[in-house]
């Protein structure tokens, strides 16, 4: 049995990761008391070995040579899914798809995939200063376009929930941070057609 401390020397990472690892099930431990943790040491090596055979593995089967994942990339080296939506503040159905449009070299461990820190850190940093100008330019057009709205000139929800394939609490939360202009007749809620087809344009520009 091993200690927090011992098994985060053992696979590279701080305490605190190893303390997330066990409450995903991914390390097998015991709690002897409120302050001590023992993990069973056999589930640390087959978390190392895990990766090694995996990185191998990427490493054979890759088709080119732009494809080939590090042999170093291991869980260490790695963020999971659910330190990535905190991180990117998107759900993870769209963090799927920007991971792998943008191709960015994963491994997977007991049905769960980790994607690399390096690769992951350098698209966070591309993404942040122009996606924050970008969408302080959106906010500034659609509050100049912001004028009297008329129900032919605007989408319903439902209608925008079929184009976008999201559910409206999404929905809501997106056209709000742009500040898309609306019209509420009684409980019904409509949104300008203009800003959103702008709107799509430029997510299929990006």
């Amino acid at each position: 049995m091993l200690s927090v401390n011992e098994a985060a020397e053992m696979l590279g990472v701080s305490p605190k990761m190893i303390r997330l690892l066990i409450r995903e099930g991914k390390l097998l431990a015991s709690n002897l008391s409120s302050r001590l943790t023992r993990i069973v040491k056999s589930s640390v090596v087959d978390m190392l070995e895990y990766t090694r055979v995996e990185a191998i593995k990427s490493e054979s089967t890759t088709k080119s040579p732009e494809q080939v994942q590090p042999v170093a990339l291991t869980r260490e080296r790695c963020y999971s899914v659910t330190e990535l939506t905190t991180m990117f503040g998107m759900d993870r159905q769209c963090l799927y798809t920007l991971l792998s449009r943008k191709q960015i070299p994963k491994i997977e461990y007991q049905k769960t995939v980790f994607y690399a820190k390096a690769e992951v850190d350098k698209l966070f940093r591309d993404r942040k200063k122009p996606r924050a100008a970008a969408l302080d330019a959106i906010r500034k057009a659609n509050q100049k376009d912001s004028g009297p709205l008329e129900i032919k000139y605007c989408y319903t929800i439902p209608e925008l929930e079929v184009i976008f394939g999201k559910d409206r609490a999404l929905l809501y939360s997106f056209f709000k941070r742009r500040a898309v202009p609306t019209l509420k007749v009684g409980t019904q809620v409509y949104l300008s057609k203009k800003a959103i087809r702008k709107l799509l344009n430029e997510l299929k520009v990006a």
